[in-house]
C-alpha cells in the first residue's frame, strides 16, 4: 500500500523532518489525532497530554511547546 501523504511537525522555530503517513478522514471527531508510531516518528515527546505540552525529542527537556488551537 502507498503511503497517502507526507507530513512533519513546524513550529515556530523548529521542524521535524518529513515523514509517509497514511491519512483517515472521520466526520465522527473534530480534532486531529495521531498514533504512537506517527508521534514517534515525528521525534514528538509528549509532556503533558491535558495540557497540551510537547516538544521535540532532541530538545532539552525545558524547552516545552503548547499545541497549537484549531483554526476553523
Amino acid at each position: 500500500m502507498r503511503s497517502a501523504a507526507r507530513v512533519r511537525v513546524v513550529a515556530e522555530d523548529a521542524e521535524s523532518d518529513p515523514v509517509e503517513a497514511d491519512i483517515v478522514v472521520s466526520h465522527l471527531v473534530d480534532e486531529p489525532l495521531i498514533s504512537d508510531v506517527l508521534a514517534g516518528r515525528l521525534s514528538i515527546a509528549v509532556e503533558d497530554f491535558l495540557e497540551g505540552l510537547w516538544r521535540f525529542r532532541w530538545e532539552p527537556k525545558e524547552k516545552t511547546r503548547k499545541s497549537e488551537r484549531r483554526a476553523f
